[in-house]
């Protein structure tokens, strides 16, 4: 079955080949923007749970064990603060919601 007229023209293969180049350059630039806001994300939330542990072990140092416990419990109760926990050395829960990771994911 023969083409129609159309589709053999030299204007239709030029639009088709300008169509798939168009496409292909939204789909590459679609993926810098995703991996670029996914890095920038990952490093922002990476730099907010660093920044809130060492406040909770300055915390811990300079006030003692029941002090962090005090914190964490307060913490707990507000809705825009990061989930936390405090276990004992024989991984008992003290203070905090989070839900416990297996004994392997921790330390």
């Amino acid at each position: 079955m023969p083409l129609p007229r159309l589709l053999q023209t030299a204007s239709f293969r030029l639009a088709t080949l300008y169509a798939l180049l168009f496409g292909g350059s939204v789909l590459i630039l679609g993926a810098v923007v995703f991996w670029s806001t996914r890095s920038a994300l990952e490093q922002q939330v990476t730099r907010h749970i660093e920044a809130e542990m060492a406040l909770l072990q300055d915390e811990f140092r300079l006030s003692g064990l029941d002090r962090l416990i005090a914190i964490v419990q307060e913490r707990t109760l507000r809705a825009a603060t990061l989930d936390s926990f405090v276990l004992d050395p024989a991984g008992k829960r003290l203070a905090g919601d989070l839900p416990i990771a297996s004994s392997d994911r921790l330390g």
